[in-house]
């Protein structure tokens, strides 16, 4: 969602409006962890890539190139996954 549009209305609604793709690449791990791109929705990116910047500190710019830090990303990257579809699905975790 757009919440400085009022009232406010999705990303994929403004980019059509606009005459932009409604598909941009996301790299699911930080593109300083692996190159590889995967083509999403503007409001399924926005997701995820939202949630990269909880990540922890260092993981998604690996300033060294550190394999361990690749691993991590994995794991946060994968955790966001299921994020995803639990969000999508409605499925709410019983405490």
């Amino acid at each position: 969602m757009v919440q400085s549009l009022e009232p406010s209305i999705c990303c994929d609604c403004v980019a059509k409006r606009l005459g932009r793709p409604l598909v941009e690449h996301h790299h699911p791990l930080g593109a300083a962890n692996d190159p590889v791109t995967i083509p999403l929705r503007l409001s399924t990116h926005r997701f995820f890539t939202d949630r990269q910047y909880s990540w922890p500190s260092g993981v998604l710019d690996n300033p060294v190139g550190s394999e361990s830090v690749r691993a991590i990303s994995l794991r946060c990257a994968l955790g966001d996954l299921t994020a995803y579809f639990a969000v999508r699905t409605g499925w709410r975790h019983a405490a």
